[in-house]
C-alpha cells in the first residue's frame, strides 16, 4: 500500500495531491497541543470553513505569475488563495518542521494544491484538535510560523474562530498577526467577520491594524463590505483611514462600484481643503471614462493650483495622450519658471513610450519665450531617452 493511499484511508478522504512524500500516520502524543518526539516534518488535516481553491503555495521568485505548487523544502515560495486548478477544496493540510520540540517552518495548503515532498518523511497526526494546535502556534510561533498558523486558523471550520481572530486583532502577539487577523476576518469569515470588523473599527486606535480593516473589506468583496468602505471613505474621523478606503474602493472590479467611487472622489475634491493627493491617485487607478474626465476637469478647473497640478500629473499616468496635450497647453499658457509650468514639465517627463520626449523637443525648438525653451533643454538633458540625446546633439551643433 502506498503512503498516499494509506493516508487517504486513515483520514477517510481523497488522497492529497502530494508527490514524493513518505507519510506515516501516528497517534497524537500526550497533551492536546504536544508534538511527536524527534525532529522532522509533521502534518495534520482540517476542514475548511467553506469550499475554496486555496490556500496554495507557488514558486516564482516573488511574483503571483509564478507556477502554482512548490517543493515542501523550498525557500523560494509564497502563498496565494487559489491552487490554479479551478478545483474547490473542502480540506486543507498543515505541515510543520520540528527542531528540538519547536515548529521552525510551516506551510498550509488545500487538498488540491500541487505540493511536492522531495522525498521528505512526514509523521501524520490523526488529530481532532487542529483548532487548538493552530491557535497555540499563532500565539507562540516565530513571526513566519505564526503567520502561517494564522492563515490555517482563519480558514478552519470551527466554532469560535471568528471571535478568536477578533481577539488577536485587538491584542496580537506581534504586529503581523494583528494585521493578519483583521484581514482574514474579511477574507474568510463571511457575515460574522464583517460584524467583527464593524466592532474593530470602533475599538482599535488609529494606525496600521485599523487601516487593515479597509483591505479586509475589499477582500470580502460583498455589497455589504463595499457599503462599509464607502462610509469609511466619507465619514471616518481619521484622514488616513478615509484616504486608504478610497484607494481600496478604486481597486474594485465592479464597474458600478468604480463609477460610484469616481463620483465620491469628485465630491471629496469639491471640499474646501481637499486631501487631493490620495484622492487623485485613487482616481487615476480607475480605468473608466468618467474617472479620466474628472481628472481632466480637475486639472483644468479646480480652484486650488496645487490640486490642478497634481491632477495633471496623474492624468499623464492614466490618459497619456490627453495628459500630453494639457501639459503642453499649460506650458504655453503659464509664466516661464512658475510652479504651474514646472508641474507641466514634470507631467511630460512621466509620459510613456517617448511621448514626453517628443513634446520637449518641440518646445525646445519652438519660438516661444527663452525661459520656456531653456526649461525644455533642462528636462531633455535629464532624460535617458536616446531620442532626447540625439535631439540635443543636433540642436547644439546648429548653434
Amino acid at each position: 500500500m502506498t503512503p498516499t493511499l494509506f493516508l487517504a484511508l486513515a483520514l477517510g478522504a481523497a488522497p492529497p495531491t502530494f508527490h514524493n512524500l513518505e507519510v506515516t500516520v501516528v497517534n497524537d502524543p500526550p497533551g492536546r497541543s504536544a508534538w511527536p518526539a524527534g525532529d522532522g516534518w509533521v502534518g495534520f488535516a482540517f476542514d475548511l470553513v467553506e469550499r475554496r481553491e486555496g490556500p496554495c503555495c507557488w514558486h516564482g521568485h516573488g511574483s503571483r505569475k509564478g507556477r502554482r505548487g512548490c517543493h515542501l523544502t523550498s525557500r523560494d515560495r509564497g502563498f496565494v488563495e487559489d491552487s490554479g486548478t479551478r478545483r474547490l477544496s473542502e480540506r486543507a493540510y498543515f505541515l510543520g518542521r520540528i527542531e528540538a520540540g519547536t515548529v521552525v517552518e510551516a506551510t498550509v495548503v488545500a487538498e488540491h494544491c500541487p505540493l511536492t515532498g522531495n522525498g521528505e518523511a512526514v509523521r501524520w497526526l490523526a488529530t481532532d484538535n487542529a483548532h487548538e494546535r493552530l491557535s497555540r502556534l499563532t500565539r507562540t510561533g516565530s513571526r513566519r510560523v505564526a503567520s502561517t498558523a494564522l492563515h490555517g486558523l482563519a480558514v478552519l471550520d470551527g466554532d469560535g474562530v471568528t471571535d478568536e481572530l477578533q481577539t488577536l486583532a485587538v491584542d496580537p502577539p506581534h504586529r503581523d498577526v494583528g494585521r493578519g487577523a483583521v484581514f482574514w476576518l474579511g477574507e474568510a469569515r463571511g457575515d460574522r467577520g464583517l460584524d467583527a470588523l464593524d466592532e474593530l473599527l470602533r475599538e482599535l486606535p488609529p494606525g496600521g491594524r485599523r487601516e487593515a480593516i479597509n483591505h479586509a473589506l475589499h477582500a470580502n468583496g460583498t455589497p455589504g463590505a463595499t457599503r462599509r468602505l464607502q462610509r469609511i471613505a466619507t465619514d471616518d474621523p481619521v484622514r488616513e483611514q478615509r484616504n486608504d478606503a478610497v484607494f481600496w474602493l478604486a481597486q474594485d472590479d465592479d464597474p458600478a462600484t468604480l463609477e460610484a467611487t469616481a463620483a465620491l472622489i469628485g465630491d471629496l475634491l469639491d471640499d474646501v481643503d481637499p486631501d487631493a493627493d490620495a484622492s487623485l491617485f485613487a482616481l487615476s487607478e480607475i480605468d473608466l471614462p468618467a474617472a479620466t474626465a474628472l481628472l481632466e476637469r480637475t486639472a483644468q478647473e479646480h480652484g486650488e493650483p496645487r490640486v490642478r497640478q497634481e491632477a495633471l500629473f496623474w492624468l499623464a499616468q492614466a490618459a497619456p495622450e490627453r495628459g500630453r496635450e494639457l501639459a503642453v497647453a499649460q506650458i504655453h499658457a503659464t509664466a516661464p519658471g512658475s510652479r504651474a509650468q514646472e508641474a507641466a514639465f514634470t507631467a511630460l517627463m512621466q509620459l510613456p513610450d517617448g511621448m514626453g520626449t517628443g513634446a520637449l523637443i518641440e518646445l525646445a525648438r519652438s519660438p516661444g519665450p527663452r525661459e520656456t525653451r531653456r526649461q525644455a533643454f533642462f528636462w531633455l538633458a535629464h532624460s535617458d531617452d536616446p531620442q532626447a540625446v540625439a535631439a540635443l546633439t543636433e540642436m547644439l551643433e546648429k548653434r
